[in-house]
């Protein structure tokens, strides 16, 4: 995520059940050469699970990993976001509000522009 050499991981999770909270949380390791472990930073989202794949993926080409995730409540609101770090997680960018729950989501260069695009699948 920020090109220090160290390993990240980034999980998603949240509260038991189909309702309450999803939790997204950024793990690094202490040096390049062990496992992550320490925990960098994390996200609540309240009465929204953080689900369906969480990507990793460098949106603006600066060198630097973006996360992009799905945030959806069982009410069946939903929107796409991009968080950046920045010596803490920052959303960059979040969709408009979907009144269906976002799922799948891909990356990649649907067009051949030498752009990559972000689809979503949407369901409702």
């Amino acid at each position: 995520m920020d090109n220090n050499g160290c390993f990240e991981l980034v999980i998603q999770t949240g509260d038991p059940g189909m309702t309450g909270n999803g939790y997204l949380k950024l793990y690094e390791s202490p040096d390049p050469h062990h496992l992550p472990r320490d925990l960098k930073d994390s996200l609540v989202f309240p009465d929204r699970k953080v689900e369906y794949n969480v990507y990793v993926y460098d949106t603006d080409k600066d060198g630097k990993q973006e996360i992009i995730l799905s945030a959806n409540a069982l009410s069946g609101l939903g929107d796409l976001r991009i968080y950046e770090w920045e010596e803490r997680l920052i959303e960059k960018w979040r969709s408009p509000h979907i009144q269906y729950n976002t799922l799948t989501k891909a990356i990649g260069n649907f067009n051949n522009d030498f752009q990559y695009e972000i689809t979503a699948c949407v369901v409702g």
